[in-house]
């Protein structure tokens, strides 16, 4: 028996069966629409801010206010120094 069409690249999933693969394994489902060649890819930065993005949807608000606070003083910490 061969390979099925999408392992062997001869189709591309669909994008139902995208969302599915994303749902199951807690991808969002525009990684996995990139990596199945739906979409085209990101920018590295973009890539880690979407992840980035896809974790922070998932933490509770208290947690994601914590974040921000975080993320605040660390950006106020390399304006200091001159980092971008």
């Amino acid at each position: 028996m061969g390979e099925l069409p999408i392992i062997s690249g001869e189709n591309k999933p669909s994008p139902g069966l995208c969302r599915s693969i994303a749902h199951a394994f807690g991808y969002p489902v525009e990684e996995v629409y990139r990596w199945a060649g739906l979409l085209p890819p990101l920018p590295e930065q973009d890539t880690a801010a979407e992840s980035a993005l896809h974790l922070f949807r998932h933490l509770t608000v208290a947690d994601q206010e914590r974040i921000l606070a975080m993320m605040r003083a660390l950006a106020e910490l390399s304006e200091g120094k001159g980092e971008k």
